[in-house]
């Protein structure tokens, strides 16, 4: 492997003086600069003397889990200043550097993220004269096959030629692959052995079919994501005819359940467990005018999206985790009454483990409907999204204690989070309340995770150790069973 040249030296960094000797054969390959801080920060040193003994003699140092990651992209010469924009021809030796480094066999099979995305530097566009782009993907594309560990690869505004595509399929397991605004200049779709694939494209380009269908191959796609301006014109371009038979995750723009008929789609896929469809920036209430068969997805028991659209995919399927999204006329959370139609709808699933939603404000009466209508709930994600200065009241740490005070809640109950979308300060909780709250909880004891959070208050702990948590965990968490 050569040597990188002493002016790709980060400042400070800079070679010993007898670089030409070749017994300092121990400095190469050099690191590239936007790695240091992430080894910097990870490495114990006191003073400036020993951080460079440690750089200079990193390579014979370096622990391979500092490189899960090889992140491609544009970044800052100099993070003090931050004056000089370097020339393209600038960021193309660096990231040479960085693949001489990350390809040496060690680092190597320690990559498992390559996240590509040359944004505005570049102009990614085939058959262009100065294109430094072009080189630097096919480099980053040639280099994939060292990645023998590599699960997850991000592409955003590059367009994959048919020699990207055939050094995709090179690969001994594709990885999980998620193209923002991607398009393809090849001739023709080269199928590839995708499991994960999350699309997104904003922009109607020329190639965008060519790659969807060289992503989803029927008889391999698990997990399948379409989202963005252009899905609805997309969906209409997958096989026809094919069965999706392992495809058990969809998730899809909502724009497409309220335009195209999904049921001959859905019809094919008999594995499906989970459908998810993604809010649009402005949740407005627009009828999904959507009809499926009894026997269409009989393994469902997934379902995240608008409230309003529930009885299509819940009715009648064992539905297990329920998230809703909605939104009143005036673009706030839901109120009470509205609410209660769609989880009379669910009633009909009664084996419901898992329901998230948003609403103004609670209240006794509410709890108490929610676990008479799911009495095996054992998970409950609620959002009070409540306006202090119009109708709905304000959700204090009083409101939460007398709430909760006279209701049972179910005996299953694993995770409790209620919380303030937007809480405005904090203070102390005082001892008495927190006292409180535990011995209530500690009568139900599957409980493990519990959330509660408002105008003046913040409480998060565990209530097996009665100890506080630090970090806010969410019901996906409470099914991977990471809590």
């Amino acid at each position: 492997m050569d040597i990188i040249h002493p002016d790709l030296v980060p400042p400070g960094l800079e070679l010993p003086p007898n670089y030409s000797n070749p017994a300092c054969s121990a400095y190469e390959p050099r690191l590239p600069m936007d790695l240091w801080p992430n080894v910097i920060s990870q490495l114990p040193f006191t003073g400036l003397e020993a951080a460079t003994l440690v750089c200079q003699y990193f390579r014979k140092l370096a622990q391979p889990l500092l490189f899960q990651t090889l992140t491609v992209k544009p970044f800052t010469f100099n993070p003090k200043t931050m004056k000089i924009s370097p020339q393209p021809d600038s960021y193309l030796k660096w990231i040479s550097a960085k693949l001489s480094f990350c390809c040496t066999p060690r680092i190597a099979a320690s990559v498992r993220t390559c996240d590509v995305g040359p944004q505005d530097l570049f102009t990614d566009k085939e058959g262009e004269s100065e294109d430094p782009g072009r080189s630097m993907i096919d480099e980053v594309f040639e280099a994939l096959v060292k990645f023998k560990s590599l699960t997850h690869l991000i592409l955003a505004k590059v367009v994959l030629t048919d020699t990207n595509l055939a050094q995709l399929s090179r690969l001994s397991i594709c990885p999980s692959l998620t193209l923002m605004h991607c398009t393809s200049s090849a001739p023709a779709p080269l199928r590839l052995a995708v499991k994960t694939l999350i699309f997104r494209n904003d922009a109607a380009e020329a190639g965008l079919d060519t790659l969807l269908l060289s992503m989803v191959n029927p008889n391999e796609i698990e997990v399948f994501s379409l989202v963005g301006d252009t899905a609805k014109m997309l969906l209409p371009q997958l096989p026809h005819n094919a069965v999706f038979s392992n495809l058990h995750t969809l998730c899809y723009d909502y724009s497409i359940a309220t335009s195209l008929p999904l049921q001959p789609f859905l019809s094919r896929c008999h594995a499906l467990e989970e459908i998810h469809f993604a809010p649009p920036t402005n949740v407005v209430e627009m009828p999904m005018s959507q009809m499926l068969d009894p026997s269409d997805l009989p393994s469902l028991h997934v379902y995240h999206g608008p409230d309003f659209g529930a009885h299509t995919f819940t009715t009648g399927r064992p539905i297990f985790h329920v998230r809703f999204w909605g939104c009143d006329l005036w673009g706030g959370s839901r109120s009470l009454d509205q609410l209660v139609p769609y989880w009379q709808e669910l009633q009909l699933s009664s084996e419901l483990e898992s329901l998230e939603f948003s609403v103004n404000r609670i209240s006794k009466v509410f709890l108490e409907q929610i676990f008479y209508l799911f009495p095996h709930l054992k998970a409950l994600g609620i959002v009070v999204d409540a306006n202090e200065y119009g109708i709905y009241g304000i959700y204090t740490r009083e409101v939460l204690m007398d709430t909760l005070s006279s209701i049972h809640l179910p005996p299953e109950i694993e995770y409790l989070s209620i919380a303030k979308y937007y809480p405005w300060g904090h203070e102390d909780t005082p001892l008495k309340d927190l006292v409180r709250m535990k011995e209530y909880l500690a009568v139900y004891p599957a409980l493990r995770y519990v959330a509660f959070s408002g105008e003046d208050f913040s409480w998060r702990f565990d209530p097996v150790t009665g100890q506080a948590v630090d970090a806010p965990r969410i019901i996906d968490d409470w099914r991977g069973a990471h809590l």
